[in-house]
């Protein structure tokens, strides 16, 4: 968690595996995080995501998060800002 010059939060990192699905699993869209990362983002704080998963091809990567990327591009609340920083 990093927090701003007023000590507000701007940015909360997780832990892929373990932390947010099971490990060697994926983000599905039932998941309850999506929609708590979708209310952190909302509230322009930024969210990273890191995992030791040494993929080669991004496509392995967006398959472990595709539940949440599916629900940012669809989120019709959060601004393009938010969807992109």
């Amino acid at each position: 968690m990093a927090l701003g010059r007023r000590g507000k939060i701007r940015l909360v990192t997780f832990d892929g595996d373990v932390t947010l699905y099971d490990d060697g699993s994926s983000l599905t869209p039932d998941n309850a995080v999506v929609s708590r990362i979708l209310s952190l983002l909302k509230r322009d704080i930024r969210i990273g995501i890191v995992t030791a998963a040494g993929y080669t091809e991004a496509s392995k990567y967006y398959g472990r998060l595709k539940g949440l990327l599916d629900a940012v591009n669809k989120d019709q609340q959060l601004t393009a800002d938010q969807k992109t920083d």
